[in-house]
């Protein structure tokens, strides 16, 4: 008990941040850089990066990014394992149009698509985000930066 006692009680702290001032070190595959945001455009496209080095899931860990969409119906998060399997770990998202906002996506709420009972277990690496935009043929996804964090006690 002391040494999950120890665990728990670590205060929040940010373990990855991507802020799009450059391309990420693991290199961009979607989306286009511009002025500090990373952009996409239309119905089913998307902004993903590849993390260099993996990450690893820790107890309480979440996904925080500030976004701005317009004509957008829904943003569906994707997360991908390192290694052998191609099922991303997702959740789908309604975005507010037309202001930036803060998202904050706890990975317990994460799911498998063809199983939703797993969770996503501490000790797993990751290998990238993905965020589609689902919507309009005009519809536009920005993002401004993305953290990875560990979150307080009580979070």
């Amino acid at each position: 008990f002391a040494m999950s006692r120890t665990l728990m009680d670590i205060p929040a702290r940010t373990l990855l941040r991507e802020d799009f001032a450059k391309e990420p070190a693991g290199g961009l595959y979607g989306g286009k850089l511009s002025s500090g945001v990373a952009a996409a455009k239309g119905h089913g496209e998307f902004v993903a990066f590849r993390f260099n080095p993996t990450l690893t899931v820790l107890p309480r860990m979440a996904l925080r990014f500030s976004v701005r969409c317009s004509s957008a119906k829904r943003l569906q998060l994707e997360l991908f394992e390192q290694g052998g399997n191609d099922q991303p770990w997702l959740i789908h998202l309604t975005p507010k149009q037309g202001e930036w906002v803060e998202v904050t996506v706890k990975f317990d709420d994460l799911r498998l698509r063809d199983k939703p009972a797993a969770r996503l277990a501490t000790d797993t690496h990751l290998r990238n985000f993905k965020l589609y935009i689902e919507g309009e043929t005009d519809a536009s996804l920005e993002i401004d930066w993305v953290e990875f964090v560990r979150l307080g006690p009580g979070e």
